[in-house]
């Protein structure tokens, strides 16, 4: 199911009308300090591309926990 097509069905669970690209993701995670975290909580991964932004800038012993609440939506 395309993110549009969920997006109209369940407006209140989906944050996206369409999907976000690699470059706007790494650009939302510049300089928010993701590089000193020692944990980090995504809601709604989605199509993982915020979610390999997040890791890319994690260190190697921080850690991620992403919660999916939309059944619809692949593992990122």
């Amino acid at each position: 199911m395309s993110i549009t097509t969920e997006f109209l069905r369940r407006p209140l669970m989906t944050g996206a009308v369409t999907a976000s690209s690699r470059r706007l993701a790494y650009a939302m995670t510049e300089g928010i300090g993701l590089e000193q975290a020692r944990i980090v909580a995504e809601l709604g991964p989605g199509t993982g591309v915020f979610t390999d932004a997040i890791l890319a800038r994690l260190a190697s012993d921080a850690r991620l926990v992403a919660v999916e609440l939309n059944p619809c939506s692949p593992p990122g």
